[in-house]
């Protein structure tokens, strides 16, 4: 019995000397630590140290040490870039290793700086977007560790990133943990944070030059074989490529040898149709296509020709080629080369997640196999005929991200806007973040966590707006896709009203906050536009008639003039729509030729 009891009692103490341990990082603004860069460390480690002796030094008000010299045992530190055998590629390490070391770590370039980045998180730092970040003020008192601080993860997707606004600063998507930066023209990755994933997903041939005319094609050095020939026309068109054509195919494998030589780090070319259905139509394509069912087997067909031909030359090298529109059926029985990997795209539904539109969750796996499991996806979250205007089709990801987990998507393309007041931008691009590293989160407790921390005391009606929003759109039985000029289908005048109240309130409960109030003003344009393009149609008649006061005409002019300055639009670039800059979009509501 006595044995027992003092059993028991040591139980007891193990566990209490557990918990009553804690690791110091700073004391009533006096340092506890030194930030150690770990001998053999990737080069990335030392700007994963500077980012953590920066955003401490904000959260404590002590300034943070860093050295690479060998640090004494007995000192506390926070080691970055230690020596990691990790599971899967960027995986992060936070950890605990002894009481007087903090270890953070991960797999290869970019593992130590995700993980640092997700220390900071873990001490309760936000990156809500390139402009808006929040740093809890703990420069009173102190911050202290515990034995069971441990962060082991790693990301569903290789390959993430969002073509949104926010994107464009390297610096933020790094915070964020998205690692692609394709189409970032001279925003591409640093080799400070760690690269990128480099990926190309256009469409046409790489090395191939578009061509206006038949003889434009000439002049650039374009064999007439080798454009597409139509049975309509009875004639080339340079509108697309004969993929049957070899010696066409032997000049795409030529550009690529030649561009890898001098350019090792690129990893992924392009090969496949234009944004068109003008494929080619002569008797070797045609044979083709008839005996594989589908378009794609032309491009599947192109890309395997040059895989072959590139493989030992470009063994790093990979074609991609792009299931989309004519070439999303895939070919019944054409296997893809080890070094042809496929990009699937589809203008669909947002409303439901792929797994329940029952001919594309089809095609996905039957791209899936065909590609020995190296399938891709070019996804959207944008409408491209009214970006500005409510699109809320936010937590759509979740389920969707989910479903492309499940059936082993190596990596996730969505493109959004680069316009920067779209429609909730910000959160877009910071959701895709979070969920493309872990689909399993909830994807409305992700929405109501960074509406705290982005926009503060205006919170509260963000997330009435954006769940009522939600709502409207699902409650009139209709499906919400890529492509929708008018938003009166989805929104009644007086929902936009209700909407309009509830930013008021939103910007009036963040006045004193310059931050937040920022953010939510920002989001306001989304109102603001469904207010000024249906001002004269139904919104200033809804608007009297319910006793509401709503800015006049001119007014809401002013507004979204003030927000296109304030937010670094540039009027003759940024879109308001696909085929409209915002420049011709206010030359059109001042001219009044909007929704007379």
């Amino acid at each position: 019995m006595k044995k027992s009891i003092t059993f028991f009692v040591f139980i007891l103490l193990t566990i209490s000397n557990a918990l009553a341990f804690s690791f110091e990082l700073a004391r009533d603004g006096h340092t506890r630590v030194v930030i150690a860069i770990a001998k053999g460390a990737p080069p990335t480690a030392t700007y994963a140290a500077n980012e953590l002796s920066k955003y401490l030094e904000k959260l404590t008000g002590a300034k943070f040490r860093i050295t690479d010299k060998n640090v004494s045992s007995s000192r506390p530190k926070i080691i970055v870039g230690t020596p990691y055998k990790a599971q899967k590629p960027e995986e992060i390490c936070v950890r605990y290793k002894d009481s007087n070391t903090i270890e953070i770590t991960g797999e290869g370039q970019r593992g130590p700086i995700y993980a640092a980045y997700a220390f900071l998180e873990y001490l309760g730092c936000g990156f809500w977007s390139p402009e808006n970040e929040s740093i809890p003020n703990k420069k009173v008192g102190m911050i202290k560790l515990t034995r069971d601080l441990k962060i082991i993860e790693a990301p569903a997707f290789e390959y993430r990133q969002p073509l949104s606004n926010g994107t464009y600063s390297r610096e933020w998507r790094t915070k964020v943990g998205i690692n692609g930066d394709m189409w970032m023209l001279w925003r591409e990755g640093l080799p400070e944070h760690g690269g990128a994933f480099q990926m190309q997903m256009g469409q046409w041939a790489f090395g191939i030059p578009r061509c206006d005319s038949l003889e434009d094609a000439a002049s650039k050095g374009l064999d007439i074989e080798w454009l597409a020939w139509r049975k309509d026309t009875q004639s080339r068109t340079t509108a697309e490529l004969c993929l049957t054509n070899t010696k066409l195919l032997d000049r795409i494998a030529s550009k690529v040898k030649g561009h890898h030589k001098s350019h090792p780090g690129t990893t992924y070319y392009n090969l496949s149709f234009g944004d068109d259905d003008k494929y080619c139509q002569c008797p070797n394509c045609s044979k083709l296509m008839k005996e594989q069912g589908s378009a794609s087997a032309l491009v599947v067909n192109a890309a395997n020709y040059v895989g072959r031909q590139i493989a030992k030359e470009c063994p790093n090298a990979r074609m991609m080629i792009l299931a989309y529109w004519v070439s999303l059926p895939p070919p019944k029985t054409l296997m893809l080369e080890p070094n042809v990997h496929v990009s699937i795209a589809h203008l669909r539904d947002f409303m439901k997640p792929v797994s329940k539109i029952p001919r594309y969750w089809k095609y996905m796996n039957a791209w899936y196999k065909l590609s020995r499991g190296n399938l891709f996806t070019w996804d959207y979250s944008c409408n491209f005929r009214s970006m500005l205007t409510p699109t809320p089709t936010i937590d759509a990801m979740g389920p969707t991200y989910r479903d492309y987990k499940k059936l082993g998507l190596r990596g996730i393309f969505s493109q959004n806007t680069v316009t920067p007041i779209a429609d909730f931008d910000d959160l877009r691009s910071w959701i895709f973040a979070k969920l493309s590293w872990n689909p399993d989160q909830d994807e409305w407790a992700l929405i109501d966590k960074w509406c705290d921390g982005a926009c503060g005391k205006g919170s509260p009606y963000m997330k009435e707006w954006l769940r009522f929003s939600k709502q409207c759109v699902t409650s009139k039985g209709k499906g919400f896709g890529p492509y929708l000029p008018d938003m009166r289908p989805f929104f009644t005048p007086a929902e936009v009203l209700k909407g309009y109240d509830l930013f008021q309130k939103a910007i009036e409960a963040t006045k004193d906050d310059p931050r937040t109030n920022r953010q939510v003003r920002k989001q306001y344009i989304s109102i603001v536009t469904m207010l000024l393009t249906r001002y004269n149609f139904d919104m200033k008649a809804a608007a009297d008639s319910a006793g509401v006061q709503i800015p006049s005409r001119n007014e809401l002019i002013k507004i979204m003039e003030d927000a296109i300055k304030e937010f670094k639009c540039q009027p003759s670039w940024h879109n308001y729509a696909e085929g409209m800059k915002l420049e011709t979009f206010m030359s059109k509501i001042r001219n009044g030729e909007v929704l007379k």
